[in-house]
């Protein structure tokens, strides 16, 4: 027999309320808890030191600290070719005391001719280069008819252009010099020259691969052609904003240029643009040219910041530009197009691009940066294959034979030897120097066989002053490196 409509209800409410009543006294029970526990934390706060003083709690869970440089390269599963046994390199001596390039003092700038039969030294107070047999030690030639004081060589090493004005500042029509042009093989005075008066507002030039021309960049947004005997451009190429950089191809087809600078008339005030917001005007461009016809073939853009470094592969098919956003970006230079961008797979491993370089065979990409790591990438697919702990910022690699090692020289001139295969760094001897306090001059030869540096002498305030220069022999050993 079922109960009545109305019982049920009152049994229904009645049910309703010690429910009410139950939840009640729980939230009570709750709140004072709460507040007892409130109470003595803050009594025990009393009896603790200030934060800033406190030694954490080793059992209490605490946020995960930044990263630190060692930190920012993760540890992942090789992905390239198979490590090699461990090496060792060990630096001594390249030529007796007595050799003639040995002795020589106040050096300012070195530099190895690509097929590394020659290393250019120029004098820190003269400006003169000399030009060195590297196979022996002794001098070639001397280039005469102005103080270069660098300068840069052709590719085929050749020639050596050079400013004979003040180094890395704009040329104007009242402190303009000549942009010469030596035949090193011959030495002696320039075999050409282009006039002052050409040069108005030059920020950068480059050599064509077989020495013959001279591309010059200029803050009017034009990049000019030079060929002997230099009186007047052979071509004008013509952007818009100011041109920071210009490059040659290896094969002297195409030519880079970089449009970093303002257009001309246009304020320098970049407050209009906005706060991290890209130039609205041109700037961050890169444009590709025929050096034939001059024509220009394509427009490149992409980067939000100024693109301060850049590297053509050895076949001259891609472009690898970076700069201070931490960015890689590839382009396609045959085709004028965009191909990838790289960054490290670390988001917080982000930093400043100091050095780039292809592999010999154009299949990696070794970049430098400036929180001390370095990273190597597939250039068809984008990934990062490697990251390197310890690499000296700005420092250009070079890729020994055979593309498994990697070289970099510290600002002292210290050598580091790095694996592609395992990412690791070998270890590296130095027998004798080179040692030094401060940045020095250096450079290596192309095949990783021979380091060149210039070891400060007892005028500091003096750049290059009373310097000498001193040439190693890196030998390489395929024995573990803690084997001794």
């Amino acid at each position: 027999m079922r109960p009545a409509t109305g019982q049920v209800a009152v049994q229904r409410r009645q049910a309703a309320i010690r429910l009410a009543t139950v939840v009640t006294v729980l939230a009570v029970v709750f709140a004072g808890v709460v507040l007892w526990q409130s109470a003595g934390e803050g009594d025990r706060a009393s009896d603790r030191p200030p934060a800033a003083n406190r030694t954490p709690d080793s059992s209490a869970s605490t946020p995960e600290p930044e990263e630190t440089v060692a930190e920012l390269c993760r540890t992942r599963s090789p992905g390239g070719p198979t490590a090699p046994p461990p090496r060792k390199v060990t630096v001594t001596a390249a030529y007796p005391e007595d050799a003639p390039l040995s002795r020589t003092t106040d050096i300012s700038w070195v530099s190895y001719a690509l097929d590394g039969s020659r290393l250019l030294t120029a004098a820190g107070r003269t400006g003169t280069v000399t030009v060195w047999d590297t196979g022996t030690g002794r001098r070639i030639t001397e280039l005469t008819g102005g103080r270069p004081g660098g300068g840069l060589l052709s590719p085929d090493g050749t020639h050596l252009a050079a400013h004979l004005g003040s180094a890395g500042k704009p040329t104007d029509s009242a402190t303009a010099a000549p942009l010469a042009v030596w035949d090193v093989r011959r030495g002696g005075a320039p075999v050409w020259q282009v006039a002052p008066a050409q040069l108005r507002e030059m920020w950068a030039f480059a050599v064509a691969p077989d020495g013959a021309r001279v591309a010059t960049a200029h803050a009017d947004g034009s990049v000019r052609l030079w060929e002997p005997p230099g009186r007047t451009p052979v071509a004008r190429l013509q952007g818009l904003a100011g041109v920071t950089r210009v490059a040659f191809t290896p094969d002297g087809d195409r030519l880079v240029s970089v449009h970093d600078g303002e257009e001309p008339g246009e304020p320098t005030n970049d407050e209009d643009d906005g706060p991290g917001q890209p130039d609205q005007r041109e700037g961050h461009v890169i444009r590709l040219w025929d050096t034939a016809t001059h024509e220009q073939i394509a427009e490149l853009h992409g980067h939000l910041d100024e693109v301060t470094q850049l590297a053509l592969s050895p076949d001259g098919s891609t472009l690898a530009t970076a700069g201070p956003e931490g960015t890689v970006r590839l382009w396609d230079t045959r085709k004028g197009s965009a191909l990838t961008q790289l960054r490290p797979e670390n988001p917080q491993a982000v930093s400043v691009v100091g050095g780039l370089q292809f592999s010999r065979d154009g299949t990696t990409l070794m970049s430098t940066q400036m929180d001390g790591t370095g990273r190597l990438w597939d250039v068809s697919s984008g990934s990062e294959l490697r990251c390197f702990n310890g690499v000296p910022a700005q420092s250009v690699p070079v890729f020994c034979p055979g593309d498994t090692l990697v070289l970099t020289v510290g600002p002292e001139g210290h050598a580091h030897l790095w694996s592609t295969a395992s990412g690791e760094q070998h270890e590296v001897v130095h027998e004798m120097g080179p040692y030094a306090d401060g940045p020095v001059p250096s450079s290596q030869s192309p095949d990783c066989g021979t380091l060149t540096v210039g070891t400060p002498g007892w005028a500091p305030e003096e750049p290059g002053a009373g310097s000498s220069i001193n040439t190693y022999t890196l030998t390489f050993t395929d024995t573990a490196a803690s084997g001794g």
